[in-house]
């Protein structure tokens, strides 16, 4: 019976489900909690949008900045657009914006560019994706040997309730690097280029996943037959789609979009994610102390992916992405490490590859991580839906 019962769940039908069934679960409760339509997952701040040029029932908060789902939402809207202002929302930094064109493009081409459609297609399209990555990531555990099931904890990330409930672009091109992964995996080289290529437009991060293949590649780390050289050309493709798209938009804006974000470049010396944890060992605030059960969470993830490292079946290019993404995580400013609701969602590339080196390992420590990462995904769960508004509250309100 056990084993029948093992079976049955060991479907790709399963985990589809049970990622659908909990993020919707998520969007329901959220929506019911506070009333504000689709629109409260843009999270409008009157500081860029001006409720008076946006649709009548659209929630703006007050006395806010708001969050990066407003700049989306303009783009989705009008994708190309060339101007700073349009449909009641002012861009803070146009070209940084406007290089993670593929969720707004998306959203855009589903909605017909309907302002009202635009809030519930832009939960919809994040939500597809969600239990894509679930059945996704199933298929690429059964390529490694292992149950379907180990891919729904690739879905189930907690940094993707941020993303989810302030409609963001990670959960889109985390979909495209996992599937480029799995295309590579099953010799698909040029759909896994053109799947990179795509998430490279939905985050300029994701290039270090195709820059570790072509690494890989590059110094012979996989074995290839006479057109082992073609596939390694392939793999050029996602840099020059990257660099092509920096280009375009330096000609449009007159700055390099890599460059211009305030949180995503590297090396700032004023703050980082030192200044960050001495902050958050002071531990006077809530905001302090769950910052540094966070950041232990993390520091206990990093140490079992490094104990798995060695004995993983995950290929080269994944471990060395990895590394990759953990370079850039401990590079990020204090922009960043400023907040969980920004630094989950700078580190969704790296957990991922985390995920996968953990699945692919026979390393007991695999089963706490996984445990202790589902109750980190309810307690963010809880706290964003009991949140009173998008930014801040929640269970730190309550404690």
């Amino acid at each position: 019976m056990d084993c029948a019962v093992a079976r049955r769940l060991d479907s790709l039908w399963v985990n589809f489900f049970v990622a659908g069934g909990a993020y919707l679960l998520f969007i329901v409760a959220y929506l019911l909690l506070h009333g504000g339509g689709f629109s409260y997952f843009v999270t409008f701040g009157d500081m860029f949008s001006d409720k008076a040029a946006l649709p009548t029932g659209f929630h703006v908060l007050g006395n806010s900045s708001g969050y990066d789902g407003q700049f989306y939402y303009r783009l989705a809207l009008n994708p190309f657009t060339t101007e700073k202002r349009g449909y009641g929302v002012t861009f803070d930094i146009p070209p940084y914006r406007q290089q993670r064109i593929l969720y707004p493009l998306l959203v855009w081409a589903l909605s017909l560019g309907g302002r009202f459609a635009v809030p519930f297609m832009m939960v919809a399209v994040n939500y597809i994706a969600l239990c894509l990555i679930a059945v996704v990531g199933g298929v690429y555990a059964r390529s490694i040997g292992r149950s379907t099931c180990w891919g729904l904890v690739l879905a189930l990330y907690p940094g993707f309730i941020i993303t989810l409930s302030r409609d963001l672009a990670e959960i889109i091109a985390v979909l495209l690097v996992l599937s480029g992964l799995l295309l590579f995996r099953r010799g698909r080289h040029g759909l896994a280029a053109l799947a990179f290529s795509l998430g490279v437009l939905a985050k300029e991060t994701t290039l270090l996943a195709a820059f570790a293949v072509l690494v890989s590649l590059a110094f012979g780390f996989f074995k290839v037959k006479s057109e082992g050289n073609a596939r390694w050309s392939l793999f050029l493709i996602p840099l020059l789609a990257f660099a092509g798209s920096q280009l375009v938009l330096y000609t449009v804006w007159g700055r390099l979009p890599v460059f211009s974000g305030e949180g995503n470049v590297f090396l700032h010396t004023s703050s980082n994610i030192l200044t960050f944890f001495l902050d958050t060992v002071r531990f006077s605030t809530i905001q302090q102390k769950i910052s540094l059960v966070e950041l232990c969470y993390l520091a206990f993830f990093t140490a079992s992916v490094l104990h798995a490292l060695g004995s993983s079946k995950a290929q080269s290019h994944e471990k060395l992405s990895w590394v990759l993404y953990l370079l850039l995580g401990l590079s990020l400013s204090g922009a960043v490490w400023i907040e969980d609701t920004a630094f989950l969602r700078a580190l969704s590339e790296f957990c991922l590859f985390g995920f996968i080196i953990l699945i692919g390992s026979d390393s007991k420590v695999k089963i706490p991580v996984i445990v202790s990462t589902g109750v980190f995904w309810i307690l963010l769960f809880l706290d964003v839906l009991l949140t009173g508004t998008p930014i801040g509250g929640g269970l730190r309100a309550i404690f």
